[in-house]
């Protein structure tokens, strides 16, 4: 049997001519969800020469698998509308990432094109699936510029910049690689070779897919309902308030199971000595706590909210500023270990304004 032959594609990259150090600066995670596919073809006694395009990957999937799914990691960015972007906010999220910049004539205003084709072709299933078009010519996309660029997408489609060290992390993370090429007679001015691949993402912010560019839109849509029916549990919406260190905080959030009956067993944080789950119930006017062990969750949505069910973050081991997003770990009996993140209110907020914590 012969040993398929595999090489990264060129059509990874949107010039024709090699960007500097590319062969040696490409993920090898995405390498090896190639390599898995040739070694796929290797079996029928086939040579393969992997191109990135068109191809036939094993069902069920549409895009070419990572197994094992590969972490991000820490990632520190600023969206386009001025909101700072952590890598918790992929959490208990269907992700799409694409790298590009606004100037490209081609490739990125298909890519991202496709992308709205995606959220569409989801119908309601959309409003699960963030887009997310990472800049690779942070010097010209201004924030402003992004954003006016990105609207011509939809809504689902936000722009993300950073300082050139929060670039590069995210660069590194996704195995992307961009160059700079002066263009002929146009003093100053320059187009950028670049990776066009389209990362997929699960809840648990691990890339599990990726696509070229020019995927097909109805497959694309098709993975990532896959992905959303695996997640039989999401928590979602959550939030905390600011305190000092040594302080209790109240938890809040939203659980959905869709599916067979489930219960909230534990869960845990960093920031906290312990997390516990409690009740408040309200009886002749008199509020009253009381700690629950095991808290079961139906089929459908259970709302951890003031005044009822919530998680008590125990002697926080240092002060919860607003704005920061801390990270919870919660322990189910049948869906096992979930993260989820509470975003950092004032102290003085009331609850949080519409699409805290999505």
């Amino acid at each position: 049997m012969r040993t398929p032959t595999l090489r990264v594609p060129d059509t990874a990259f949107e010039s024709d001519s090699r960007a500097p150090g590319r062969a040696t600066r490409v993920g090898r995670w995405i390498v090896a969800a190639l390599a898995a596919l040739a070694g796929a073809a290797a079996l029928g006694g086939l040579a393969v020469l992997l191109q990135w395009g068109p191809f036939a990957p094993p069902a069920p999937w549409n895009g070419g698998a990572i197994d094992p799914a590969h972490d991000v990691g820490a990632l520190t960015l600023l969206r386009a509308d001025g909101v700072p972007f952590r890598e918790t906010d992929l959490i208990g999220r269907t992700t799409l990432f694409f790298f590009g910049y606004t100037r490209c004539p081609d490739v990125c205003p298909l890519a991202l094109a496709h992308a709205a084709q995606v959220v569409r072709a989801m119908g309601a299933d959309g409003v699960g699936l963030d887009v997310y078009f990472v800049t690779v010519d942070p010097e010209r996309d201004t924030p402003d510029h992004l954003r006016a660029y990105t609207a011509n997408f939809g809504p689902r489609v936000v722009g993300l910049t950073g300082t050139a060290s929060q670039l590069a992390a995210a660069y590194r993370a996704f195995g992307v690689v961009s160059a700079r090429r002066p263009i002929e007679g146009r003093a100053d001015d320059y187009s950028v070779d670049h990776s066009t691949y389209v990362y997929l993402l699960d809840a648990t912010a691990r890339v599990r897919l990726i696509y070229g560019f020019d995927q097909n839109p109805a497959g694309l849509a098709e993975d990532a309902r896959r992905l959303m029916r695996e997640q039989v549990v999401r928590v979602t919406g959550g939030w905390t308030r600011a305190v000092a260190p040594g302080m209790t905080a109240g938890g809040f959030l939203l659980i959905e199971n869709r599916g067979a009956a489930d219960r909230l067993i534990g869960a845990r944080s960093d920031v906290a000595d312990r997390v516990e789950i409690h009740r408040t119930t309200i009886e002749n006017g008199m509020a009253r706590m009381e700690k629950v062990s095991v808290l079961p969750l139906p089929f459908g949505s259970t709302r951890l909210e003031p005044g009822g069910l919530h998680l008590m973050l125990v002697d926080v081991r240092r002060a919860l500023a607003a704005d920061e997003r801390i990270a919870v770990t919660l322990t189910f009996e049948n869906a096992g270990e979930l993260p989820a993140v509470l975003v950092v209110l004032p102290a003085g907020a009331a609850m949080p304004p519409a699409g805290t914590g999505r």
